[in-house]
């Protein structure tokens, strides 16, 4: 059986093939995948069914598959390989290039079915040690609507097993989902690009652990902005999946560039230095899965720092609880260092907090106009809250309700009043509960924008109370109580920061 030949600074010129030590991290995990491989074999060797031929029209789905059996990191030259389907136990795919201009001497793989998984890893860390994918494009279908171009997929035997994998120089293009990590751990993704996906560029979906290890996506590039892709997928996806780190990436373009989905405790996210424009939702989303006969859950050790975020409808935004038991669900947060530019849509926030406890908030630079939103929005559930030297321009702060301190801004009341149960608008329950909601009318000052504090003066009975809308002639509340024949007074203070 013939060997490829490979040396990997050979790829140069055209393509745009990132060298072996793009990072030291990665490199480690890419040698470890290769050395236990033991070797390199050609897609094209005869002895793999006929070798595949990679004109774009044949189907190479058979001497793809027997190529792979052998567990070898195999080697394709340039050209387009079409198969419907190509399973990897271990070793991994080293392409020629990912370059797409004509003429750039690139390899292409190309799914030929318009649904489910292309590429997928069946074999466990035991038997792989990792697998390695790079220099080379995977192209699926516009229209595709299930399956991922690349994912994990533990058989069922091995199904509480993790499967470590390394992608670098690696173009995916036309996605329902570009990589699917199940039962992953220890991945890393490196100067990767990301081009039309439908619902996710790289999906963490470990259903049965709550940690995916030191993991990594560094310097790669998500785009959504052109034709039926705008406002559509979300960059990465992550299921209650901790310990991953988001560094020096770009992401423009989609519904939302990262998406939290949490269900279970876990904890460790670590965002730096991205840039994130052009979102047609909140651009960094942490959002609570569970419900109200769920334990309560959460996720924390979250740093946010260094990144830039432009033109998006919103940017930062944790969830609020679904279950009215006030416990927190995000905690030891810090939000440092960032610059925010321009939020496109009316009444939305920079940063927006509905349950959290122990965030620092501080360092960053607000800019934009103020279309009814501002720069940071925090609910009343919120605890031990620092915000401090934040410059803003042409955006409200906007604190609301909550029990935080660390403010460097001077804070004045202006004027106060009570709230009592005939004064509720609307009254309805809510399982064991009782919701009441109302409006106060009063004037408020509209330079220095206002905080205004709500709270009970009867605790034995009310559980939460908040306000959700400020105008200038007053202000909405809404209040949950535990006993629905009990009295209910409010004392309301309105006060503006300078």
């Amino acid at each position: 059986m013939a060997e490829a030949q490979i040396n990997p600074q050979q790829n140069s010129g055209k393509n745009d093939a990132t060298p072996l030590d793009v990072n030291a991290i990665s490199k480690k995990l890419e040698n470890s995948a290769i050395a236990r491989a033991r070797t390199f074999v050609n897609v094209k060797d005869p002895t793999f069914a006929g070798g595949a031929v990679g004109d774009g029209k044949a189907d190479d789905t058979e001497a793809m598959n027997a190529a792979h059996s052998l567990g070898a990191v195999v080697f394709y030259p340039p050209g387009i390989y079409k198969c419907s389907r190509l399973e990897i136990k271990s070793g991994g795919i080293v392409g020629a290039g990912s370059g797409v201009a004509p003429g750039s001497g690139a390899t292409v793989l190309q799914q030929s079915g318009s649904s489910g998984d292309f590429i997928v890893v069946t074999g466990e860390n035991s038997e792989s040690g990792g697998v390695v994918f790079r220099d080379f494009i995977v192209r699926g279908n516009s229209g595709q609507s299930t399956g991922a171009l690349i994912a994990t997929r533990p058989s069922a035997a091995n199904s509480n097993r993790s499967q470590m994998a390394f992608l670098s120089n690696v173009h995916f293009r036309f996605m329902w989902i570009g990589v699917d990590f199940s039962n992953s751990s220890d991945f890393s993704i490196i100067s990767c690009k990301f081009f039309f996906f439908r619902s996710s560029a790289v999906q963490v979906s470990n259903d049965d652990r709550g940690d995916v290890g030191d993991s990594c996506i560094i310097g790669s590039h998500f785009f959504n902005g052109r034709g039926k892709y705008v406002g559509v997928g979300v960059a990465i996806t992550q299921r209650s999946s901790g310990g991953l780190r988001i560094l020096g990436n770009k992401f423009n373009g989609g519904r939302s560039a990262y998406c939290l989905d949490i269900d279970r405790v876990t904890s460790d996210l670590l965002m730096t230095n991205n840039s994130v424009e052009n979102y047609e939702s909140a651009a960094v989303v942490f959002r609570n899965k569970t419900n109200s006969s769920q334990a309560p859950v959460r996720f924390s050790n979250v740093v946010i720092s260094g990144n830039q975020f432009a033109l998006n409808v919103s940017d930062i935004f944790f969830d609020e609880i679904s279950d009215y038991k006030n416990t927190s669900y995000w905690d030891n947060v810090c939000i440092n260092n960032n610059v925010f530019y321009c939020n496109r849509q009316q009444g939305k926030w920079s940063v927006s907090v509905s349950c959290g406890r122990y965030f620092n908030i501080s360092g960053n630079v607000f800019n934009g106009n103020n279309q009814g939103g501002g720069a940071i929005w925090l609910e009343p559930s919120c605890q031990s809250v620092v915000i401090s030297s934040n410059a803003r321009g042409g955006l409200p702060l906007g604190y609301i309700g909550g029990n935080w301190g660390g403010f460097d801004f001077v804070r004045k009341v202006v004027s106060h009043g009570v709230i009592r149960t005939d004064d509720a608008a609307l009254d309805k329950g809510v399982g064991e509960l009782q919701e009441l909601t109302g409006y106060v009318s009063t004037k408020i000052a509209t330079g220095d924008f206002p905080v205004v504090t709500l709270a009970s003066a009867s605790e034995q009975y009310a559980i939460s109370c908040h306000v959700f809308e400020i105008k200038n002639d007053g202000f909405k509340w809404r209040c949950l109580r535990r006993r629905p024949d009990a009295g209910l007074i409010l004392r309301w203070e309105i006060s503006v920061i300078s």
